[in-house]
């Protein structure tokens, strides 16, 4: 059985759009200029993003990083030492090789308050101190805190 066709698909049409397939090049430049200026605009907001991004992992890491010091210190009953760098911490036991070490990314930057080296007491305590983190160029974003009596850390955003 042969399939049937309307008419309207009649292969020996001769009005003036028949055989005209595609777009002008006109149309493919006006797309391609619109893309453009698309992706021109929404790079810098999707750039911002994955900085602040970066920056709020660094804060964690660093976080989960205190934390452990402050855990080992009380789980080994032995003081915990964090020593902020210029361009990580590093985490060591009193006297031995450093356990961990959290990087500060390229482009990041780190300002300690009060000390540089932070001590955990077995006993739960600290000697306290602030890391500020932060874009080079900018201000710093987050501040994490170690409280001195409970030895606690906290993050927060300024």
């Amino acid at each position: 059985m042969r399939p049937s066709f309307p008419k309207n698909l009649d292969t020996n049409c001769t009005c003036e759009h028949a055989g005209k397939k595609g777009f002008t090049l006109l149309e493919l430049l006006l797309v391609l200029v619109i893309f453009s200026l698309a992706v021109a605009l929404v790079s810098p907001y999707v750039a911002g993003g994955l900085s602040s991004t970066r920056l709020k992992t660094t804060a964690k890491k660093m976080t989960a990083a205190l934390n452990y010091a402050r855990n080992r210190s009380l789980r080994e009953r032995q003081n915990y030492y964090v020593d902020a760098q210029r361009d990580s911490i590093v985490i060591s036991a009193k006297g031995g090789a450093p356990r961990k070490e959290i990087a500060i990314p390229e482009g990041l930057s780190m300002k300690t308050e009060y000390n540089s080296v932070i001590v955990f007491y077995p006993g739960g305590g600290s000697n306290g101190g602030v890391f500020e983190l932060g874009e080079s160029s900018k201000k710093p974003v987050y501040a994490i805190r170690v409280e001195p009596a409970t030895g606690a850390v906290t993050v927060s955003r300024f």
